[in-house]
């Protein structure tokens, strides 16, 4: 008997454990409470609800919204609900799950079975530029778009700017009338100037180049209804950050032996501009001389019609005097002098070329008839031209060394007579060493 009752005892727990278990539950429902944009409602059951595929499929929930939208069954255990398009702030809508819903194992539903949200006053969806961008104007326009039109005093009021190394909240301002209409048509954009969730803002001071700025669309803003008892108020600030772009500057530069040294004659020189600038005006940028003024050298690959710099390719005049001139207004493509305007025309210097001894090239076939290795010297000491390369004169041939000949015009040259091709090795590796151990 005592066994028989043990049975049964564990046969109802069984059953217990397995009645919770097949307690259906929404594992996931969203979104839930206040929200700033909704397109869509996505639920996800703890069981199969439906068999996939299933066209009749009815909606789970008995809804309550005053936005129109569908439902749909994406498979057994999830189901969305979409709306025909963003929705405007002040919405409520309640999502209750019907009490005859069952799961497919035949489970009842327990837990939370009522759901919803809400829409808080006027919110932004999206900005111009885009959020993040670190090179707006100092003047810029922002359009933004919002989930619903918002009444402009409560903007005025409660919207504002927040720039690096300004103390200080600046307030904002709002572009209206003939000056926005013209605004969305220089962007090809006139149909929008009438969209009533498209703000033309700005910040009412000059933003400082380089800042790190935000765009505070607070608390408060008001939706735009003519009942001021049905306006719904934002609850929480939205920072909207940018980055105001750098100052718009020339960099001369060369290459150097060091800080203090003058140019190279024989390396590039460039300048360099902080903004794009367009490239006719950038090739009207000159370095000028005592022989004479070099323009800027375009490679086939500059087609753009704004440059970021110019390059002008060497040989320069040793040890004479450059003077880099600028073109009148010269401006990058928002119109921007120089910061350092002033700086020009800018004088510079070359001065000596460096020491140089250069083989024509880092490999090469030496031939047994003519064993002769062009060399390039240039400020290198009398001494060290002939001692890097050990000659003698008056070698005899056959035995590896050199032998002095006519000197040739252009590099300095001299013969090499070698009989195998160990001694065209060990001459080359003397070569590679010239200068360092002689």
């Amino acid at each position: 008997m005592l066994v028989r009752a043990g049975l049964w005892l564990a046969g109802g727990l069984a059953c217990l454990a397995g009645g919770l278990v097949q307690a259906a539950t929404v594992e996931r429902f969203s979104p839930q409470g206040e929200v700033r944009a909704v397109r869509q409602v996505a639920v996800r059951f703890s069981e199969d609800v439906i068999r996939f595929g299933d066209p009749k499929a009815s909606a789970p929930f008995a809804i309550e919204c005053a936005e129109a939208g569908q439902g749909r069954w994406l498979d057994a255990r999830n189901w969305v609900f979409d709306f025909g398009r963003d929705l405007g702030p002040g919405l409520r809508c309640a999502f209750r799950l019907k009490p005859e819903l069952r799961a497919l194992a035949g489970g009842a539903f327990s837990g939370k079975t009522e759901f919803g949200f809400s829409t808080s006053g006027p919110a932004v969806l999206s900005t111009q530029p885009y959020q993040g961008a670190s090179n707006i104007d100092e003047e810029q326009t922002f359009v933004l778009r919002l989930n619903g039109a918002a009444q402009e005093a409560s903007v005025l009021a409660n919207a504002w700017c927040v720039a690096e190394g300004v103390g200080e909240r600046i307030p904002v301002a709002l572009i209206n009338g003939p000056k926005r209409s013209e605004f969305f048509k220089a962007l090809k954009r006139g149909r929008e100037a009438a969209d009533d969730r498209l703000l033309l803002l700005q910040c009412r001071q000059r933003l400082p180049p380089g800042a790190n700025i935000s765009l505070i669309w607070g608390r408060g803003i008001a939706t735009n209804q003519a009942d001021a008892g049905q306006r719904v108020l934002t609850t929480q600030d939205q920072q909207l950050k940018f980055k105001v772009r750098p100052e718009f500057k020339l960099v001369f530069s060369c290459a150097r032996d060091n800080a203090q040294a003058p140019c190279s004659p024989y390396q590039p020189m460039s300048v360099e501009f902080s903004a794009a600038v367009a490239r006719g005006l950038a090739d009207g940028i000159r370095i000028k001389s005592a022989a004479g003024e070099r323009k800027p050298a375009w490679t086939q690959n500059d087609q753009d019609a704004a440059a970021s710099r110019v390059t002008f390719n060497p040989p320069f005049a040793e040890n004479a005097e450059l003077v880099v001139t600028l073109p009148a207004k010269f401006a990058d493509d928002s119109g921007r002098a120089p910061v350092n305007a002033a700086s020009f025309p800018l004088t510079t210097r070359t001065g000596e070329g460096s020491p140089l001894a250069k083989f024509a090239a880092g490999f090469g076939i030496i031939e047994r008839s003519q064993p002769i290795l062009p060399v390039t010297l240039r400020n290198v000491e009398p001494a060290l031209k002939m001692a890097s390369l050990n000659i003698k004169a008056g070698a005899s041939a056959g035995t590896g060394a050199p032998q002095d000949v006519p000197a040739p015009k252009g590099p300095a040259m001299n013969r090499v007579l070698v009989s195998d091709d160990a001694q065209i090795i060990r001459w080359l590796k003397r070569l590679r060493r010239a200068g360092q151990d002689e």
